[in-house]
C-alpha cells in the first residue's frame, strides 16, 4: 500500500505536469524545482529506470517531453547526492552502448551530461570528511561555477552540491567558512 505521502507526491507531479506545456515561460520553469525534488526523492513512485527512459526519450518532439530532459537529468543528480550508491548505479546503467555511446545524439548528450553532472556528486561524497575538506570543496565548486561550458544544469548541480554540504554540515556555518 502506498503511504499518503507517496500518494500525495504523485498527485502533485501530475498536476504539474500540463504546466511544462503553458505558453508562459515563467510557469513552465517555475515548476522545475517542484518536479525536480519530487522525481528526485521518491524512488518509490518514479523508479530509476523510468527518469532515465524520460531522460532519454528521442522519440518524443512534445514540449513537456522536451522539457522533461533537465528535470530527469537533475532528479538524477538529487539522487546522487542522497545516496552514494545510487551514483554507481546511474554511472553504470548510462555509460554503455545503449546511452553514452547510442546512435541517437539526443540520448547520447543528455546521458554525457548527467555523467558530467555525477561527477559533481562524486567529489560531494568523496570530500566531505572533515571541515577543511569541505571548505576546499565549496572553493572547487566555486571555481567550477565559473565555467559556462557544461551549461545551466551543471550551474544548477553546483548550487546544489553547495546547499546539501550546508544542510549536511549546518555545523560549519557557525565557524564561517
Amino acid at each position: 500500500m502506498t503511504s499518503p505521502q507517496f500518494s500525495d507526491s504523485a498527485r502533485v507531479v501530475d498536476a504539474l505536469l500540463p504546466f511544462l506545456r503553458d505558453s508562459d515561460r515563467s510557469v513552465r520553469f517555475g515548476i522545475v524545482d517542484v518536479l525536480t525534488e519530487s522525481y528526485g526523492i521518491h524512488s518509490d513512485l518514479f523508479p530509476l529506470d523510468q527518469l532515465i527512459t524520460e531522460l532519454t526519450n528521442s522519440e518524443s518532439r512534445d514540449a513537456s517531453a522536451i522539457l522533461k530532459r533537465p528535470i530527469m537529468a537533475r532528479a538524477l543528480f538529487v539522487r546522487a547526492l542522497r545516496d552514494p550508491d545510487q551514483v554507481t548505479l546511474i554511472r553504470q546503467t548510462l555509460d554503455s552502448e545503449r546511452y553514452t555511446r547510442s546512435q541517437q545524439p539526443m540520448v547520447r548528450l543528455w546521458s554525457n551530461q548527467v555523467l558530467v553532472i555525477l561527477d559533481l556528486a562524486d567529489l560531494v561524497h568523496d570530500q566531505s570528511q572533515t571541515r577543511e575538506q569541505r571548505a576546499q570543496l565549496r572553493q572547487s565548486l566555486q571555481n567550477y561555477r565559473s565555467s559556462q561550458f557544461f551549461g545551466p544544469n551543471y550551474q544548477w548541480a553546483i548550487q546544489r552540491a553547495n546547499t546539501w554540504i550546508d544542510r549536511q554540515y549546518p555545523e560549519d556555518q557557525t565557524g564561517g567558512r
